[in-house]
């Protein structure tokens, strides 16, 4: 079983916590300052990290160096490494972004990973799994992930970072906007993500949703959510 706990998310940091059947802690990015993450931990120290890119709301740089000065086991690809000039560590792990074939081993866990569509080194949305939960952890980036059949998630942490109309219609810059629309998940193509799941009956195992990184100003967590249930109704 895995436990989900989301931390922060947003444009000021992102940071979510998995806790593994041995108790287990796995940072999903490093995105807030280890005071906020110890405070919400209960001050113990994080047994894993994996850091999806190296922008600083998802890596935190003096925090993930902190991390790794305590010992914490932390992933990232080796893109995201240069990105943010990190020095080789023993406890400083290196992948590929598309590993499909062989999962790492992260505590009683498993993860695979895939690369994002996101103006990143070398960026990855990765699920982590056990004999009895999958979790599919997808922010920052355009396109969702399809994994196939027979990949049946029970949880989902996902970013719906902002609405069509909401983003066209306000008065940030063209260039940002552009951004926005190459880079991060709209709730439009979010739900029809859901809906192509839902007709490959690939729904049947979910249990949580947990819908991140919703921009203030283009985003209503509400009618996201709204949005999403009348896809996959009340789970």
């Amino acid at each position: 079983m895995i436990d989900i706990k989301v931390i922060a998310s947003g444009s000021d940091g992102n940071c979510t916590c998995l806790t593994g059947n041995f108790g287990e802690k796995i940072l999903c990015d490093v995105g807030v300052p280890l005071k906020k993450i110890f405070s919400d931990l209960d001050f113990m120290n994080p047994d894993y990290a994996i850091v999806t890119h190296e922008h600083g709301d998802h890596a935190h740089l003096p925090a993930i160096k902190t991390l790794l000065e305590r010992g914490t086991q932390v992933y990232m690809t080796e893109g995201t490494k240069k990105a943010l000039r990190l020095s080789k560590r023993h406890n400083l792990h290196i992948f590929k972004a598309d590993l499909l074939m062989e999962p790492l081993s992260i505590g009683s866990c498993k993860m695979l990973a895939v690369s994002s569509d996101h103006d990143a080194a070398e960026g990855i949305v990765f699920q982590v799994y056990d004999n009895e939960d999958r979790v599919l952890y997808s922010t920052d980036t355009v396109n969702t992930p399809n994994w196939g059949l027979g990949k049946l998630f029970t949880k989902m942490i996902i970013e719906t970072n902002f609405a069509i109309d909401a983003l066209e219609n306000s008065d940030v810059e063209f260039f940002l906007k552009e951004r926005i629309k190459n880079n991060h998940s709209s709730i439009e193509k979010v739900v029809k993500y859901f809906e192509h799941l839902k007709n490959l009956n690939e729904l049947d195992a979910l249990k949580e949703i947990h819908l991140i990184h919703i921009s203030k100003r283009h985003g209503n967590g509400e009618e996201f959510k709204t949005a999403i249930q009348k896809v996959v109704g009340d789970i």
